[in-house]
């Protein structure tokens, strides 16, 4: 959890230099949904591919209940009791090696989402 948290942290602190505590809070669990969702969905392609399984998410309805429900979560976690502000000030301290390599981290993860995402989908 604490990676999860550490992403969405990143995500807020870039956010926050733009906009206000609210919003910023809001386009990160937009973020983090949209990524989860990107993971869902290539472990699902990678799944239906190798196994050719029945199970697909090829509705809209599916895909916008998986959706909401995941950003529901998110709203949940980080919302509730206002967890956001404990998780700023857990991260907010953190050196500047800390910071580089978590900056690191973060482009890596997001950009190895991506890859594996379009190599889910160009897989035979």
């Amino acid at each position: 959890m604490t990676l999860y948290q550490y992403l969405f942290y990143r995500i807020y602190k870039r956010q926050r230099t733009k906009n206000g505590e609210t919003e910023s809070t809001l386009v990160s669990i937009m973020a983090i949904t949209c990524i989860l969702f990107l993971n869902l969905i290539t472990i699902e392609t990678f799944v239906n591919k190798l196994f050719s399984t029945p199970i697909t998410i090829n509705s809209t309805v599916a895909v916008v209940v998986l959706m909401a429900s995941i950003f529901g979560l998110n709203c949940f976690i980080f919302l509730f009791k206002k967890k956001y502000k404990d998780i700023e000030q857990r991260f907010s301290n953190e050196t500047t090696s800390r910071n580089n390599w978590g900056t690191f981290g973060i482009i890596t993860y997001i950009v190895f989402s991506f890859i594996l995402f379009f190599i889910s989908v160009n897989f035979k």
